[in-house]
C-alpha cells in the first residue's frame, strides 16, 4: 500500500513539473497579463494536485485499513479451520461402537448409565436393540457377555422383528426424529420396493 501511494503522489508531481517546464520554455514570449494568467493556472493546477494528493491518501488510508481487517477475518478462519480439522480427527479417532464385557450384578438399565456409554439408564433399549441377535430376554443377560454399544449415529441399520421405517427413525441410534423415515427410504429403493414392507435381516444404509 505504501509503494501505491509512494507512486500516484510521484505522478501527481511530475505531471505538474511536466508542466512547469513547458511554461518556462514559453513564459519569455508573453505578455504580464498572460504571465499572471498562466501562473493563477499553474497555482489552481498546484492547489488542485494537493487536493488529489490529499484524497488519495484519504482512500490508501481506507484500503490499508480494509485490507487489515481482511487479514484478521483470514486469520480467525484459518484458527477455525485449524480448530474444526482437529475435531474432525479426534471423532475419526473415537470408536462407533463400544465393546462391553457384562460382569455379575449388570443390566441394560445399569450399563445404560455408565458415563462412559449414555450417563442415562433410560436408553437401555439402545443396547437391546443392537444385541437382538445374543439377548432373547432384556431382563436377562449374563456375565462375561459381550455387547455392542452405540457411541454415535450408526451408519447402518439391522432390521429387527417388529420395526418398520418410520419406527426405525425414531431411534436414538438412528435419527431420533421419526419424522425423518424418508431418508432411509430414499437411500435404500433397491431393497425396498414398498415403505409399507420390510423384512427382519435386512441392512439399511442410513445417510447422513
Amino acid at each position: 500500500m505504501k509503494i501505491f501511494k509512494f507512486f500516484v503522489i510521484l505522478f501527481v508531481l511530475f505531471s505538474f513539473l511536466g508542466s512547469s517546464l513547458v511554461f518556462a520554455q514559453t513564459n519569455e514570449k508573453m505578455t504580464y497579463e498572460q504571465w499572471q494568467q498562466k501562473l493563477a493556472e499553474y497555482q489552481k493546477k498546484e492547489a488542485d494536485a494537493k487536493a488529489k494528493i490529499a484524497n488519495l491518501e484519504k482512500e490508501v488510508a481506507e484500503l490499508e485499513k480494509e485490507f487489515n481487517d481482511l487479514k484478521a477475518q483470514l486469520a480467525d478462519c484459518q484458527k477455525e479451520l485449524s480448530d474444526l480439522k482437529a475435531q474432525l480427527e479426534e471423532l475419526k479417532a473415537k470408536p462407533k461402537v463400544a465393546i462391553h464385557t457384562v460382569q455379575k450384578g449388570e443390566c441394560l438399565w445399569k450399563i445404560a448409565g455408565y458415563d462412559k456409554y449414555y450417563n442415562d439408564p433410560l436408553k437401555w433399549p439402545i443396547i437391546y436393540r443392537t444385541n437382538r441377535d445374543k439377548i432373547k430376554d432384556p431382563n436377562l443377560i449374563y456375565p462375561n457377555w459381550k455387547l455392542r454399544i452405540p457411541l454415535s449415529k450408526l451408519d447402518q441399520y439391522k432390521v429387527l422383528s417388529g420395526d418398520w421405517l418410520i419406527k426405525i427413525a425414531g431411534y436414538w441410534e438412528i435419527y431420533g426424529d421419526w419424522k425423518q423415515w424418508k431418508k432411509i427410504y430414499e437411500a435404500n429403493k433397491d431393497k425396498i420396493k414398498n415403505p409399507d414392507l420390510i423384512y427382519p435381516g435386512q441392512v439399511f444404509t442410513i445417510p447422513r
